[in-house]
Parts: C-alpha cells; sequence; structure tokens
C-alpha cells in the first residue's frame, strides 16, 4: 500500500469496481502491486474509504502467485499493530481476481518527506523507533506450527507511511518478499529487473541485508539491517547504497565501506551514530539480535521529542501546505505555527523554569520594598496612639507653651509595644517608656513639659534623629494648673 497525500491526488481508476468496492482513483504501483482508493457503500446511506491493493494483471494469473497471495493475506491480517497498516478484507472479483483491503492512509511516504529536506534529529529517532516498535510485534507474533515471526524483507522509505494525524506506519509486508523459490525466476522475467523500484518482489536492493542479497535464510536481523541504511540516510541525508543499478545496490550493501554518521556530520551525537553502526553491522554476531535491544539504546539517545505526533504534522504542513487538510489550513491561518522539532527538549524546559523563577524572585522583591517604603512614610506620624501617648505634632513648640492634651485611640498598639521601642532610637522613631509620670521634667527640656491623664499613663518621649536615647524622663505637671512655672534647680 503507498499512502496519498489527500482526497485531490490520484489518478482515475482504470477498473470501477472490484467486489462491492466501488474504485475511485489509481494511487500508484510499485511493479508488483496496484494500489487504489476506494470505498464500501452499505444500508441507510454507509459508507467508508479504504485502499485497495491487488497484484498486477501479469502475474495475477499465474496460481502459484494467487497460492502465496493468499496465504499471505492470512497471515496479515492476524498483524495488528499501532505502526502497522491494517488489513480490512480479503477478496475475489470474478473478473479481477484476489484483492486485499487495507485502512486508508492520508499523508506521504518517508521517501517523499526526505526529499523534500533534511528531517530533524528528534523526528529521525522518533520515526525509526515507530518502525522497530512495529518490526519487534511481527518478529515475536506467533504462527502456531509455523512457528513464530514475520520477517518484512522490504524495509525501506518507500514502506514507511506519515499520516496528517502524526501516525507513522510501515506497510509492504506483502506478498511480493516472501514467494516461493520456485516461482521466482518467473515472476523475475515479468519485472524489469534494471529498475530498483520495479524489483520489489526483492526487496529494494539498496536496503536489503547482505545475507538477503546473497538469497540465503533470513531472520529479524535482516529487517535491522533495513532500519539501519534508512536510520542511516535520515540523519545523513542522503541514501547510503543506492547506485545507479539494482545489482550495484546489491554490491554494495555487501562489500562498500560505511562511515559513521557522525564522520560525516560532526552535530550527530556520538550515541546516535554508534547506534546506526551497530544496525549496519554486517557479521550477524554484531549486528543487534533483536528491534528491542535497538529500541532501548535509541532511546537512551535522549532524543526522542516530547510530543511526537505533533512534530510530524508540523513538519508535513510545512512541506506540504498545499495538500494538508482543511482543519490544519484553518489552524495555520488562526494560530501560531506548530512548534519546530527542538521545541520540547530538556534544555529548553530548563530555560523556561529558570526564567519564571528570576521573575518570581524580582516581583518578590519589588513587593517587600514597596511595603518597607510605605511602612517608613507612616511611621512618623503613628496615625492613632494610645491613651497618653503623645502625638509630635500635639507637642508645645516650647517652654512656656499650652499644654497638649493626649490623643486617646488604639490602647492596644501600646500596650503591644510593652515599653519597647519600635525602631532603633537613630531612625528618630518614638519610644515608648512604661514609667509612672513624675512631678516635673528636667530643666532643658527640648519639648516643654506636657499634660498627660494620670498618674501612671504611659508617656512616649521623642528622640531626634541622631541624638543618643536618654534614659527615662520623669515629668511633673499639675493637673489643676495652667502653664508650668519657673523650673526648680
Amino acid at each position: 500500500m503507498r499512502a496519498h497525500p489527500g482526497p485531490r491526488a490520484g489518478a482515475p481508476a482504470d477498473v470501477d469496481r472490484l467486489g462491492p468496492y466501488q474504485l475511485e482513483r489509481k494511487l500508484g504501483s510499485d511493479g508488483f502491486a496496484e494500489v487504489y482508493m476506494g470505498k464500501v457503500r452499505g444500508a441507510e446511506g454507509f459508507s467508508r474509504q479504504v485502499a485497495i491493493k491487488r497484484v498486477v494483471p501479469a502475474l495475477a494469473a499465474n496460481p502459484a502467485v494467487a497460492a502465496q497471495f493468499v496465504a499471505e493475506a492470512t497471515l496479515l491480517a492476524r498483524l495488528c499493530h499501532p505502526n502497522i497498516v491494517s488489513v480490512l478484507d480479503f477478496e475475489r472479483d470474478p473478473e479481477h481476481g484476489l484483492f486485499l483491503v487495507l485502512e486508508p492512509m492520508h499523508g506521504c511516504e518517508l521517501r517523499r518527506l526526505m526529499a523534500a529536506g533534511p528531517v530533524p534529529l528528534p523526528l529521525a529517532v522518533h520515526v525509526t523507533l515507530e518502525i522497530l516498535g512495529a518490526l519487534a510485534y511481527a518478529h515475536a507474533l506467533p504462527l502456531g506450527e509455523r512457528g513464530r515471526g514475520v520477517v518484512h524483507r522490504g524495509v525501506s522509505p518507500t514502506s514507511v507511511l506519515l499520516s496528517w494525524e502524526g501516525e507513522v506506519k510501515l506497510t509492504d509486508f506483502g506478498i511480493a518478499k516472501q514467494i516461493d523459490q520456485e516461482i521466482e525466476q518467473e515472476i523475475g522475467q515479468q519485472l524489469d529487473a534494471r529498475d530498483v523500484h520495479g524489483a520489489a518482489w526483492r526487496g529494494d536492493p539498496a536496503y536489503v541485508s547482505p545475507e538477503q542479497s546473497f538469497g540465503g535464510d533470513v531472520d529479524g536481523r535482516a529487517d535491522l539491517f533495513a532500519v539501519g541504511a534508512v536510520l542511516w540516510e535520515l540523519l545523513v541525508g542522503r541514501p547510503l547504497f543506492q547506485r545507479a543499478t539494482a545489482q550495484d545496490s546489491r554490491a554494495a550493501t555487501r562489500l562498500a565501506p560505511i562511515p559513521p554518521p557522525r564522520a560525516l556530520c560532526p552535530w550527530i551525537p556520538e550515541a546516535l551514530s554508534d547506534v546506526t553502526m551497530r544496525l549496519l553491522a554486517r557479521p550477524l554476531a554484531q549486528r543487534y539480535a533483536s528491534a528491542e535491544d535497538a529500541i532501548d539504546d535509541l532511546r537512551a539517545c535522549g532524543l526522542t521529542p516530547l510530543d511526537a505526533q505533533r512534530e510530524v504534522i508540523s513538519l508535513l504542513c510545512e512541506r506540504f501546505a498545499e495538500e494538508a487538510p482543511a482543519r490544519w489550513s484553518r489552524r495555520s491561518t488562526t494560530q501560531p505555527q506548530l512548534a519546530p522539532a527542538r521545541r520540547g527538549s530538556p534544555r529548553a524546559w530548563w530555560a523556561t523554569w529558570r526564567t519564571a523563577a528570576s521573575l518570581a524572585v524580582v516581583g518578590a522583591l519589588a513587593v517587600t520594598m514597596a511595603l518597607q517604603a510605605s511602612t517608613s512614610r507612616r511611621a512618623p506620624h503613628l496615625g492613632a496612639l494610645a491613651p497618653g501617648v503623645v502625638a509630635p505634632g500635639a507637642l508645645a513648640p516650647g517652654r512656656g507653651g499650652a499644654p497638649a492634651r493626649a490623643t486617646q485611640a488604639t490602647s492596644a498598639r501600646a500596650a503591644w509595644m510593652g515599653g519597647r521601642s519600635v525602631r532603633d532610637a537613630s531612625l528618630g522613631r518614638p519610644r515608648v517608656a512604661d514609667q509612672p509620670v513624675a512631678p516635673r521634667a528636667p530643666r532643658g527640656s527640648s519639648y516643654g513639659r506636657h499634660t498627660a491623664p494620670g498618674p501612671s499613663a504611659m508617656v512616649t518621649q521623642f528622640v531626634p534623629v541622631g541624638q543618643v536615647t536618654p534614659g527615662p524622663q520623669e515629668i511633673s505637671h499639675d493637673l489643676n494648673s495652667g502653664p508650668a512655672g519657673p523650673a526648680m534647680p
């Protein structure tokens, strides 16, 4: 199956109907099979869009191919994984023969995405992890009497599909890679072996493992070699073994030197380069034994994006904006573009939190300073004072002045102060002295004599800024007399 860009793409189908399925347009062909976009209709107006795959007419008439098609369709129907294109149905048309019905994929092949420009490192790692996840599932699939595991044998950028929903799916597990040896020569004569994509029935020669190119028995490690070739191309930006002819490409997979990706692109992390080289190891003993082992090492590189599906959608919208579904087109005009691939990196998150913490500290300091300034402006006046506490504005300016009455309010404040200074005397703040009222104030008092109500009232003494705070002063007054007379010696 091949992904298609959307409902606007595709050529008219050369077949109108296959069984109950109405064919709308032909999506493509790889020389062995053809893929169509179709629709099935049911009762009460029900309809569903599907993808339909059938063997090309030149090969469909071969009984051996038909028998292998049935066996492989039965096997593929058992593959149920989020990263594998699902098989929905298998039918026979009286006129056109057997065909597979698959879930439709609206998007593009990985090959087309790479041709449009370099793929960011986090997204390359994510796509590789998704492919390995599909292979890990297929390699461990129980097959009853036939043993365990399905080998894809044809992993390449054309067999990896990316959808507009951010999905990454592996397709083409198909019939061509497991055709019996006795009919291989017959099929090869009907295909153009000089065309790399026309030889898809053998697997793309630029991605097959060395043991597969020799025609020997293969296991899941052959698929891991192909994944390594795909990952190398994602990192470097060009195919590793692609040559002018299929024969030269197969020879390159066996003999051509394999440079580490980091040697060509120094910005590639060493750990990621090492994983790629181990996937591409020609000796089986040096290659990863399973897809799970490769997944563990690839995740340990620490490059997996936090929101991988959103990154896939963002890149597709950026490179194929004219083919994007309407919902993504509307979003791009009303909201900012989706974030780039490195948006969710740990370094970016740390920088965001550090900036937020700095702003919080600065804000707290500003609030504290503002409160202190407000307190310093209000404290010299003290507002309402306790009974017996004399406000500065009510003091007589000199000796012989009229006695001033203390304000009567907020006794709780004076009681809380408990005779202790609110601030140091050097700040010019009032000191409250819990002392009995004495008969007379000493000569030379800078504030004169003042009336206080009661023999045991609290008295506030104000000390000018910079002057050492004196001890308790005894101030005398006569409640029944007027202004004080001459001071006693």
